[in-house]
């Protein structure tokens, strides 16, 4: 089963998705995807906030061995991460918590076209994770992105 969502899809992308017999999502849960199977997540260059988002929600070992991301370099962020301005408790934590279990590796393209489309995209697979009474798999106090607000905020502005 094949489902997709993006917050820019219209008729024709809805025609495409339907054409393909894959389904659309209909609402945007801001990353807040959770499944007990293995999932791959295709998310090419999107927020901080959205990565944090899908990785609090799946926050559990079973669930998170089963989870493969496609997307942006999770080490660029933590290497361009302030420590200054960092909320402990906003979702965007989870990712630079997760980033010393996960295995990047890095989708290179031959094709100049593809290559700049799909600059700084990396597969993300989990290393070995640690055991389920480990500090790690903490999430009390954990709150959703604010830094989403302000996307979402401009999103629905483009549709109105």
């Amino acid at each position: 089963m094949v489902d997709a969502y993006d917050p820019v899809f219209d008729e024709v992308d809805a025609a495409i998705i339907k054409h393909f017999e894959c389904s659309q999502i209909p609402n945007n849960s801001s990353g807040k995807f959770s499944s007990d199977d293995l999932t791959i997540y295709y998310m090419p260059h999107c927020p901080l906030g959205l990565y944090g988002n899908l990785l609090m929600s799946n926050w559990e070992p079973t669930k998170l061995n089963n989870t493969v991301i496609v997307g942006n370099s999770f080490s660029n962020y933590d290497a361009r991460r302030s420590s200054s301005t960092r909320d402990k408790q906003s979702s965007e934590e989870f990712v630079f918590r997760a980033n010393n279990y996960l295995l990047e590796l890095n989708l290179t393209f031959a094709d100049e076209a593809f290559a700049n489309a799909f600059s700084d995209q990396f597969l993300h697979v989990w290393k070995e994770l640690p055991g389920p009474s480990s500090d790690f798999w903490q999430r009390e106090g954990a709150t959703e992105s604010r830094s989403l607000e302000v996307i979402n905020s401009a999103l629905q502005q483009l549709t109105l």
